[in-house]
Formats: C-alpha cells, sequence, structure tokens
C-alpha cells in the first residue's frame, strides 16, 4: 500500500458530463426510451438501439408481469437500496426464472473498509467516512424499513429453497488512487468520484431522516475529507451467482 496521500478527484477526466447542447449530438428521446442519435457513430457505448433488448420502469417490489418460468437471466446489480423484502424477491425471481436459469447478483458491501490483511479498525482510521455510512444505514432503515444485505445474500438464496450452485466472491474496490497497479488506481479514480456524487444523491433521504442542513454538510464533508485524504480504503463488491433448481 503506497502511504502517499492522494485526493479524491470528484471531476473525473474518465467521465464526461455532456451539456444540453451536446446531449442531441449523441442521443435522443423516443417514447420515453433513450437511443443513439446516430448509430455506431457515438462514442458513448451505450447499448439502447438494438432490436433485442426492451426497457422498463417496473417497481420490484411489486409482482413481475412475466410468467412463470419464462427468463432464462435475472442480472440485479446493486438493487439493496429500493428493495424492502429481498426474500420475497428472490421468491419471485425463483418464479420466472426457467429450469437452469442464472441469477447474478453485485452488491456493494455498507461501509468502506480496509483490506483484511491490513488488520486496522477502519472506525478509527476513517471515522468521516464510517460515520456517514452509519446515518445512511439507519435512515434507510427507519425511512424506507431496509437493511443492509449484500452480505447475507448467499444464506438468503439458501432459503429461498429454489436455487442451487450458489457460489460467492469478493472483490475490493478501491477509493481513490492509491494503488499501485494502474488499472486499479483507474477504477478508484473513477469510483472515489462516483462515492463523492453518491454522498450528494442520498441528501434528500437524510434529510428526510429528520438531520439539518448543517449536520448532512457537516457529515458530508468529513466522509469527502476521508474518502481523499486516507490511503487504502475499499469498498468490498460482493458477487453471487446462482441456477434455479
Amino acid at each position: 500500500m503506497d502511504a502517499t496521500v492522494h485526493s479524491v478527484i470528484p471531476d473525473d477526466p474518465l467521465l464526461t458530463e455532456l451539456t444540453p447542447e451536446q446531449f442531441p449530438l449523441h442521443f435522443s428521446e423516443r417514447d420515453g426510451r433513450l437511443f443513439h442519435s446516430q448509430l455506431f457513430t457515438s462514442h458513448y457505448p451505450l447499448p439502447v438501439d438494438t432490436p433485442e433488448q426492451e426497457f422498463e420502469m417496473h417497481d420490484v417490489n411489486t409482482s413481475y408481469r412475466w410468467r412463470t418460468a419464462c427468463v432464462d437471466l435475472v442480472h440485479a446489480r446493486s438493487v439493496s437500496m429500493a428493495i424492502i423484502d429481498y426474500p420475497a424477491i428472490l421468491q419471485e425471481i425463483g418464479r420466472v426464472l426457467r429450469p437452469n436459469g442464472l441469477f447474478i447478483s453485485c452488491e456493494l458491501d455498507g461501509y468502506p473498509t480496509f483490506q483484511s490483511a491490513l488488520r486496522v479498525n477502519p472506525r478509527e482510521l476513517a471515522p468521516g467516512a464510517y460515520t456517514f455510512f452509519d446515518v445512511l444505514t439507519h435512515a434507510l432503515n427507519v425511512c424506507r424499513g431496509i437493511q443492509p444485505i449484500a452480505g447475507t445474500l448467499p444464506a438468503l438464496l439458501e432459503a429461498a429453497g429454489c436455487f442451487r450452485d450458489i457460489t460467492a466472491d469478493l472483490y475490493y474496490l478501491p477509493i481513490g488512487l492509491w494503488h499501485h497497479d494502474q488499472r486499479m488506481k483507474d477504477i478508484g479514480r473513477a469510483f472515489g468520484a462516483t462515492l463523492v456524487r453518491y454522498a450528494d444523491s442520498v441528501k434528500p433521504l437524510l434529510l428526510e431522516a429528520g438531520l439539518t442542513e448543517e449536520q448532512v454538510a457537516t457529515i458530508t464533508a468529513a466522509y469527502v475529507h476521508d474518502l481523499s485524504t486516507v490511503p487504502g480504503l475499499v469498498v468490498v463488491l460482493h458477487t453471487v451467482h446462482a441456477r434455479r433448481i
């Protein structure tokens, strides 16, 4: 681990924010769907205009409209903050999956940490980041009835009774520029910038939970400071895949 302190850069050079004037040069919206404005010429490889794909907005906490055993693959990525009853969702996923159909889940852990080999306490070395996620976890619970589930998904799949070959893996995503490997450094830059923007996106929820504007600003500032100055911080990505019995 590099002991040099590097700053997370919110304006990530790997990400481009289009102005309203630039947007039509790359994308167009028709009937609530997003398409490339000029096929095969856009710099942004968003797969939005292929005939095999269909996009829908749906509340995942309600029953799906699809018939039983009609789907080959369900990919649930970063949905835990929207799901109130994950066991019920798994039953519905089991219903729509065909026999031997594949379920894939990717969820980030609820707190930043350090790789276990470092044997350090993140609450002590990154108190601002930890406090932010403490407050966010509490807000999700009291305002939405949502509990962290990333590390419990293998057990939830086992308890569902309709999945086999349950396989879980962990990946450590660096935050910031501390990693020696250039590819991981690029991931850390982009991920750090994403986490900074994430703090702004959950501000309405924190206010709904009863915090004042000043409290949210103070907690967020300490969080961003830790992301920018504490080397070695990671977030654990939990991946699980399983087959429908």
